[in-house]
Order: C-alpha cells, then sequence, then structure tokens
C-alpha cells in the first residue's frame, strides 16, 4: 500500500513487500484457474454399469444394480444449516448404506425434481434388462 504514495523510478529496487504482493496476487490467481478448471468437472455421469457422482473434493461410484437416489432438502454453508425450502441435491446411496449428499448437484427444487426423474428412469432400465 506505501508503494503507492512513491513514484516508480523512487521505489527502492528489490522491495520485499512488493515481492510478497506479488507472490499473493499470483498464488490468488492460481487458486482462481484451479477452481474453474475443477468446476469443470463436477457432476453426475451415468455409464452401463455404474452411476459416477463428482463434487469439489469427493469421488463416488454407486453400482446401477444397488443405486437408490432421492431428493435431499440442501442444509449447508450457503443457509446457514438449516433446510432450504428452494435450494435441493440429490441424494445417493446403496442398499444398506447411509444416504450421501452429492454437493455438487445443489439446484432449485425443479431441476432437481427433474435430474432425480433420469437417474430414477436409468435405474429401472437395468432392472428390465436383468
Amino acid at each position: 500500500m506505501l508503494l503507492w504514495f512513491f513514484p516508480p523510478d523512487h521505489r527502492p529496487y528489490g522491495d520485499p513487500h512488493n515481492t510478497v504482493t506479488n507472490a499473493i496476487a499470483g498464488g490468488l490467481g492460481l487458486l482462481a484457474l484451479l477452481a474453474i478448471a475443477r468446476s469443470t468437472m463436477i457432476g453426475v455421469w451415468m455409464s452401463d454399469r455404474e452411476l459416477l457422482v463428482r463434487s469439489w473434493f469427493v469421488t463416488r461410484r454407486y453400482p446401477r444394480s444397488s443405486l437408490r437416489a432421492r431428493a435431499v432438502s440442501y442444509s449447508g454453508f450457503w443457509n446457514r444449516w438449516s433446510d432450504s425450502s428452494f435450494l435441493w441435491t440429490l441424494g445417493f446411496s446403496s442398499v444398506g448404506s447411509r444416504v450421501w449428499s452429492a454437493r455438487g448437484t445443489i439446484a432449485w427444487h425443479v431441476t432437481t425434481k427433474r435430474q432425480l426423474q433420469q437417474i430414477q428412469e436409468w435405474v429401472s432400465g437395468s432392472h428390465a434388462e436383468q
């Protein structure tokens, strides 16, 4: 901040404050680029045998034959960990395991219901083939 008060030709050469400021700005820029790159990989993918759910930090795979999916009211940072009537997320589990809320699928209630219907149709298709 103090460097702004000096004309460019009067700044001391190799000022450590300028170096630290550049390092912080570069680090924040790198973090922003990494977040943008990771956001392109978040989502839900269906293959012949399994459902792949990729969130910010976790990737889970569910076998198609034992998958259970449902809509779950979002409860997290954005609404102070209380249930939301507008934001919903998809919840997944295999038979006999607890429901895991996929944070990368947060959407309006209508969108979540539509996505859930598509996944349930995909799952029921596997039962019809067996």
